[in-house]
């Protein structure tokens, strides 16, 4: 992380208002190339972790999201934007699953 890029993760937006706020920022770091794109991700399931009468019990979801990279420092970033219930997040790559 750099002063460049961002310098916390956010596990979840606690409002969509956190989460403009947050977006109104990034939009800016995207179109000056301090961030760049670098792939996008279809959530899926991941298999259970034990079936019980054939019900898959302790399968996790992983949900949307965008891969950015900071110009800067490197640093991946992952955004899963909030929709409905799913409050999102923004963290590091290595900190995702």
């Amino acid at each position: 992380m750099c002063k460049q890029c961002y310098r916390e993760e956010i596990s979840n937006f606690d409002s969509q208002l956190d989460f403009n706020d947050f977006y109104d920022e990034f939009k800016i770091k995207i179109s000056t190339g301090i961030l760049t794109f670098k792939k996008t991700f279809a959530g899926d399931f991941l298999p259970p972790k034990i079936e019980i009468f054939g019900i898959g019990v302790g399968s996790k979801i992983i949900h949307d999201y965008d891969e950015y990279e900071c110009t800067e420092c490197m640093q991946k970033w992952k955004l899963s934007i909030p929709e409905n219930a799913w409050r999102g997040f923004f963290l590091k790559s290595e900190n995702y699953y």
